[in-house]
């Protein structure tokens, strides 16, 4: 569950925590961010907070986590790592062949761990991203 967002008055910040032991998947940050504040129209400075032990992980068609690239002009987006994990869906492996004379199938492509379609300035200091 990703916890609600918070403003910090004396920054002019709005914080969002993905809490510690947490399990998510394709999270677009730009809807997060309109989930929690949904009169906010104008520029925006967000802080994303990924804890410890915090989960999100892509599947065989979505990335893991995605910044979108709706935000409003001027917006400056951060992304904090003390702990926690992105990781992006591994690709399927090939077939095998039954035979010497066979070749195997190819395997299927995986999917991004973040993708970024808006600046984001990452603090990575005990997360993953991968």
């Amino acid at each position: 569950m990703i916890a609600p967002g918070t403003l910090d008055q004396g920054l002019r910040e709005y914080v969002l925590t993905l809490g510690a032991s947490t399990v998510n998947y394709a999270v677009n940050l730009r809807d997060w961010f309109v989930d929690q504040h949904p009169t906010v129209t104008g520029a925006v400075n967000v802080r994303f907070v990924l804890e410890s032990n915090a989960l999100v992980y892509g599947t065989i068609s979505n990335w893991a986590m995605t910044t979108s690239i709706a935000w409003p002009a001027g917006s400056t987006l951060t992304l904090d790592m003390p702990g926690g994990v992105i990781a992006g869906f591994g690709g399927r492996g090939g077939a095998g062949a039954v035979f010497d004379y066979q070749q195997g199938g190819d395997g299927d492509d995986g999917q991004l761990a973040l993708e970024v379609l808006y600046p984001i300035t990452i603090n990575n200091t005990g997360g993953i991203i991968s």
